[in-house]
């Protein structure tokens, strides 16, 4: 038995299901499923996952806060209740950016299909996806930086000079509106299926809460690069690294401690125990 063809085959029929049963009720050949799909799985990733990391700023335990980037601080009930209020807003917002995406896709011809992708396809389509964020956001990102733009929007989200997770959507909501854009443009342009809309609704958010919430954690998305960005509010405009490369605008970054700590740690102890102040840990005896 070919293990693999028979999960494909699964995979398949599970996606008829649900293909079907969304179609029967609006007709409008997956349309309705890859718009509602991939905001449910964003709003569940980023609440569940973002809650987490604010039940641990709230009770500190110890065992975590020793991977904390920059020295733990208090976060007052205050300071809270305004962060959720401004992602709320900013999520209630950006709705109809999702929408008007939806259309876009449906009049480019992007695949809402019953068939799935081969994992070939998946994979392409998913790294492509990826890359165009990482270009689109780099340049849209510098630009808002420009001084003659920054105190009007992108200032607000550089109040958390010490991030946490749930500050990645604490913005104008102008600028999270069209950060929504920014977000759906890779699916446009390569007009992949909707299964990879779906895998990019799980990784986009992850990305932003791990890369915000300021805590290098095992196994885990470093967040030095980003986390960087917000202490200097210069530097590291890109999501990867690679057009902050390509542009030289990592150059301080790459002088720091931070550039030497940000990589996987697949161990249990501190990054900032393993590599202190930016150098190799000698080999203990």
């Amino acid at each position: 038995m070919n293990l693999s063809t028979t999960h494909v085959g699964l995979l398949q029929q599970h996606w008829n299901q649900l293909f079907d049963s969304t179609n029967e009720i609006y007709g409008d050949e997956g349309a309705f499923l890859r718009r509602t799909g991939m905001t449910v799985i964003q709003l569940v990733v980023f609440w569940s996952v973002g809650g987490l990391f604010l039940l641990a700023d709230v009770l500190k335990p110890a065992w975590l806060i020793k991977y904390k980037v920059q020295p733990f601080e208090e976060l007052p009930s205050y300071r809270i209740k305004h962060l959720l209020r401004v992602v709320v807003v900013n999520q209630l917002v950006s709705a109809p950016a999702g929408y008007f995406w939806n259309w876009l896709e449906v009049q480019r011809g992007s695949d809402m299909g019953r068939d799935l992708p081969t994992v070939q396809v998946f994979l392409r389509d998913l790294i492509c996806v990826i890359l165009c964020y990482e270009f689109v956001f780099y340049y849209t990102h510098r630009l808002i930086h420009h001084r003659r733009i920054f105190k009007y929007f992108h200032k607000r989200h550089h109040e958390w000079t010490a991030p946490v997770a749930l500050s990645a959507m604490y913005a104008h909501p102008l600028e999270f509106f069209f950060s929504n854009i920014i977000v759906l443009m890779g699916p446009l342009i390569t007009g992949c299926h909707t299964t990879v809309t779906f895998a990019w609704a799980v990784i986009l958010p992850l990305e932003v809460l791990f890369s915000h919430s300021g805590y290098h954690l095992p196994f885990c998305l470093p967040p030095e690069f980003h986390d960087y960005h917000h202490i200097k509010v210069v530097n590291n405009y890109g999501i990867i690294g690679i057009m902050d490369y390509l542009h030289g605008t990592d150059r301080l970054f790459r002088k720091t401690k931070y550039f030497q700590q940000r990589r996987w740690v697949f161990s249990f102890t501190p990054v900032q125990e393993l590599i202190p102040d930016g150098k190799e840990e000698q080999k203990r005896k």
